[in-house]
């Protein structure tokens, strides 16, 4: 990690989708880069770990966006923590059918933790969104919200839910 802007990463795809390793778009002393996937049309995103971590006062973490028009989103972990002055990001997923990701932390040991925003419209076998743990602790606590629009009523489940303020 040098001492420069990390770059961001911006993803669309049509049918079948996107299937993606790790992403990495953490910056040392710096802002993070931002992160976009999209399923404009049809498909499903399918990734490993995402992080975006920013250090350094008056820098952030990135943003990270995903969302798909007739797919599923289904996510390994998600970090975007503000370390060291940067605030912490904040984390938007939005899919047509269910979501699936493991852990999402927006943590910061200085500032505000961030913001986790999930909306599904579907469901598959009965599943609209299964997470994992979601920490967004802060010096004031970061904001969760999570919904589910599906017609068929499908389950949320989720792991601890953490937004404590330190």
């Amino acid at each position: 990690l040098g001492t420069g802007r990390a770059g961001a990463v911006v993803l669309f795809a049509d049918a079948p989708g996107l299937t993606i390793g790790d992403i990495n778009t953490t910056a040392a002393n710096n802002f993070a880069g931002d992160v976009l996937l999209t399923a404009h049309v049809s498909g499903t995103i399918n990734t490993q770990t995402i992080t975006a971590n920013g250090a350094g006062a008056d820098n952030s973490a990135g943003r990270i966006l995903m969302t798909t028009a007739a797919g599923s989103l289904n996510i390994g972990a998600i970090q975007s923590i503000g370390t060291g002055g940067a605030e912490s990001g904040q984390v938007i997923l939005n899919s047509s059918n269910a979501i699936t990701a493991s852990n999402i932390d927006v943590t910061n040991t200085i500032l505000n933790g961030g913001r986790v925003i999930i909306t599904a419209g579907g469901n598959i076998a009965g599943t609209s969104i299964s997470l994992g743990t979601i920490n967004t602790t802060g010096n004031s606590a970061g904001q969760i919200f999570i919904g589910s629009v599906d017609n068929a009523n499908g389950t949320i489940t989720t792991g601890n839910l953490t937004g404590n303020s330190t």
